[in-house]
């Protein structure tokens, strides 16, 4: 099955360079569940993709729930309950699908991340002790059936790109903690105490050495240091924090220094750098507000709002926190993920500059040391994908040193802005 619907241009309300920038390509995919029937269902999965104004159906997946999307590297991925199917992001084929249960008291798969090589996913519900599966990002076959030390169903999970996948779970105590899996040997080596003792961390975050988990049962925010090993938790509590239904991983985003939450019937974000609380848009409705997406590059955003038998409707919203019109999606549309085909405008690379910058050794193994005669604000580095994989900001400095070490070997771009705002491209090639 295969519907169109057009709605006024969601370009014409933010501006071109808003949402349709000549250096950057967006779409949104976004997964419904539909509506849930006891007996033979006669409402499915469908994935659709929202672009210049259109929304698409290009899918059904023969399930009556969505748990999870991301995009990797030009490919999307779903978790439908006991499925995970790969689609080509740009043709919208399917490329790989796999079994997440096997058989029907496995249950349902809960959320999914890439790490280097691998797709994680972790168990919803079921009766067996399989929490973690570990699949081959490229294929979707099986690697690893269980994880030793993930003993119950797990919460939140997050990516190191220095090669550590971080999965929050109850110990036998009942008490939250986050284990530590290598992502060379597929094992967990550490195990931390966060401090979470009531609740649980359904979302979790890795940026610049500290690991960030909302509690919605207790509206809290823990921030962990891993250097430390010290949390220091923040009240949520003047926030309504929407964590009903199936998609966790889709009710919070962290972007550029700022978690992005589902709260008080639309969008609040927390400030990682000053700890200040600041409610974005609203919606007045009276659905419930299932997912969130936003577009990291012109920071718009969009919620996701359904009855659970009858409608759901995507409700835009630009950088400013204008809304714009809003647009009918299937029903439990409870998960999203942003496409980027290109974050590094063509004309960048040609940028005249007075700035002498160097980067070495190239070809790198693993450290790249990045030196400026001014002084560097940011690095952000790219696949040719253009999917963003390394960021540092607020640097402040005229020498860095970059661990690629886990980097995959490939071509990459890195982008460099001075405190001057000027921005320089170069390529790499990671051996």
């Amino acid at each position: 099955m295969k519907k169109i619907i057009t709605l006024f241009s969601f370009i014409c309300m933010c501006g071109l360079s808003a949402w349709a920038q000549a250096d950057e390509a967006v779409q949104l995919f976004i997964a419904n569940g539909g509506f849930f029937e006891s007996t033979m269902p006669t409402d499915y999965v469908t994935i659709g993709t929202f672009k210049e104004g259109n929304y698409t159906v290009f899918d059904t997946i023969q399930n009556q729930s969505v748990q999870d999307a991301l995009v990797k590297d030009n490919f999307l991925y779903i978790a439908s309950e006991d499925s995970i199917v790969k689609y080509d992001a740009d043709t919208y084929e399917r490329v790989a699908t796999t079994d997440f249960g096997g058989d029907e008291s496995f249950g349902s798969v809960h959320s999914i991340r890439i790490g280097g090589e691998y797709l994680f996913a972790t168990k919803w519900y079921g009766e067996n002790n399989q929490f973690l599966k570990v699949y081959n990002a490229n294929t979707l076959e099986l690697v690893q059936s269980t994880v030793e030390g993930i003993d119950s169903v797990p919460g939140g999970m997050a990516v190191n790109p220095a090669g550590f996948l971080y999965i929050s779970q109850k110990n036998e105590e009942g008490i939250e903690v986050v284990e530590v899996m290598d992502l060379n040997t597929l094992s967990i080596t550490e195990t931390l105490n966060i401090e979470n003792e009531s609740g649980s961390i359904k979302s979790l975050f890795y940026q610049d050495g500290l690991l960030y988990g909302i509690n919605y049962t207790n509206s809290m925010l823990l921030k962990f240091d891993l250097e430390t090993e010290e949390t220091t938790s923040f009240d949520l509590s003047d926030l309504a924090l929407e964590g009903f239904g199936s998609g966790f991983s889709s009710h919070a985003r962290l972007v550029k220094n700022k978690i992005y939450m589902l709260a008080n019937s639309g969008v609040a974000t927390f400030d990682l750098e000053t700890n200040e609380i600041e409610q974005l848009g609203s919606i007045t409705t009276d659905e419930t507000v299932v997912a969130l997406e936003v577009d990291t590059v012109n920071l718009n955003y969009f919620i996701n709002t359904t009855d659970y038998f009858s409608s759901g409707i995507c409700h835009p919203f630009t950088g400013e926190n204008d809304a714009a019109p809003s647009f009918n999606i299937g029903v439990s549309a409870e998960a999203m993920a942003m496409h980027y085909k290109s974050t590094i405008s063509s004309t960048e690379h040609n940028i005249a500059s007075n700035t002498n910058v160097e980067l070495y050794p190239n070809p790198v193994e693993n450290n790249l040391i990045i030196a400026s005669d001014e002084i560097i604000q940011s690095i952000e580095i790219f696949d040719l994908s253009g999917k963003r994989i390394y960021q540092k900001i607020n640097l402040n400095t005229t020498k860095f040193d970059c661990n690629l070490g886990s980097f995959n070997a490939d071509v990459y771009l890195v982008k460099i802005q001075t405190k001057d705002k000027q921005n320089i491209v170069q390529k790499i090639v990671k051996q």
